[in-house]
């Protein structure tokens, strides 16, 4: 599976990972996210990051979909948005209530506030306005 790495064959200690996926819910995805959990459990993926398009449902519906299952496969409630300062991918380890709606974080700072407040992660993946990676990593973590 594209953009999944396996840390040392044989290894108890390791877990398949697949990153930064999109799913049907995306305008650039094309599988469902049935058929992608199907693929996680063919794959014996056990982390995946499903990051939709300013949409968290896609995430959300392959979330229910391996708990049904009852797989061993960790999925964060995750979703790619884009603020006025670029593309960042949100994530939220466990299913958060009352999850913001996605307008309200296309301003960074709001975003920023939002995600914090909620014990999520921001990961920086696509950056257009700051001039400097330090001015990034500043704003992250004051």
């Amino acid at each position: 599976m594209s953009g999944s790495t396996h840390a040392g064959e044989g290894d108890p200690g390791s877990l398949r990972a697949v990153t930064h996926m999109h799913t049907s819910h995306s305008w650039d995805g094309n599988i469902a996210p049935a058929r992608l959990v199907d693929r996680f459990e063919e794959s014996e993926i056990g982390l995946a990051l499903v990051t939709d398009h300013d949409d968290f449902e896609g995430s959300l519906e392959c979330r229910r979909l391996v708990e049904d299952r009852r797989l061993d496969v960790r999925i964060p409630v995750a979703a790619e948005i884009r603020t006025d300062r670029g593309d960042v991918i949100v994530v939220f380890e466990d299913a958060v209530e009352d999850l913001p709606a996605v307008a309200d974080l296309k301003m960074w700072d709001r975003l920023r506030e939002e995600v914090r407040g909620r014990g999520g992660l921001i990961w920086l993946c696509l950056l257009y306005t700051s001039p400097s990676p330090r001015d990034w990593i500043w704003h992250l973590v004051c």
